[in-house]
């Protein structure tokens, strides 16, 4: 069982490319001191997590799809069986005797750690806007710091680039 600390610290269904190691979210936002290598990383870690999180999106919209399958099956199931002595079984009996189906029960397990999932990779996406936003800021910082001469040839630089 893993602690909370570590819940938060490690995306266990996220496996990078590699396939070598977990995604670890302290190491994810931490910012280095090389910030050419650390623009080049966050842009590949952006798009690898966005991806990550359009799937997990995906996973659980596709498993919201398959509960209300389940639940119309159930449901239809808890008719019959509650209908038999003759009465008309209540929405609320069929919705009780549905929820406590134990295919039911796994399946809302699964949407829970679907959407689980979702919500973490929802976070990093945030945490590398924000790391984004931060690299600019050192960007700028650096170039404002930088003797004239220096400052002169990354802005012709830069402007070489755009074009």
């Amino acid at each position: 069982m893993q602690s909370s600390k570590q819940g938060i610290r490690l995306i266990n269904d996220l496996v990078p490319v590699s396939g070598e190691a977990r995604l670890v979210v302290e190491q994810v936002v931490q910012i280095g001191e090389d910030l050419n290598a650390e623009f080049k990383q966050q842009a590949w870690l952006y798009a690898y997590v966005s991806v990550s999180w359009a799937a997990a999106k995906s996973k659980v919209r596709r498993i919201k799809n398959e509960l209300e399958l389940l639940t119309a099956q159930l449901s239809n199931k808890a008719r019959k069986a509650l209908s038999s002595d003759g009465e008309r079984a209540t929405r609320e009996q069929i919705t009780s005797w549905v929820i406590v189906q134990t295919e039911y029960q796994e399946l809302i397990r699964k949407l829970d750690k679907a959407e689980l999932l979702e919500d973490q990779l929802q976070g990093v996406v945030r945490a590398l806007e924000h790391k984004r936003d931060a690299l600019v800021g050192l960007s700028a910082n650096m170039r404002h710091e930088m003797p004239g001469e220096l400052r002169s040839m990354a802005k012709a630089l830069t402007n070489d680039r755009k074009r």
